[in-house]
């Protein structure tokens, strides 16, 4: 797999084994960075990079602190 190729948020969490919960919050939280599709704007795409890096425990997903703007 090339560095640019990207995948669906759903293709991710199903990739990742997560809920939708806790991938939205690795969204929110800028975990994941999303971009649109070019062929459907309400789709949303992840770097396929991005999401081995997190599953190989080089990316952290640090819990957001509660006095954090």
């Amino acid at each position: 797999m090339t560095e640019g190729e990207f995948w669906t948020v759903r293709q991710a969490r199903e990739y990742l084994s997560i809920s939708k919960k806790k991938m939205a919050q690795f969204i929110r939280d800028g975990v994941l960075a999303t971009q649109d599709s070019v062929l459907d704007k309400r789709v949303k795409m992840v770097r396929h990079a991005d999401v081995e890096a997190l599953k190989s425990g080089s990316v952290q997903a640090e819990p957001r602190r509660k006095d954090a703007a």
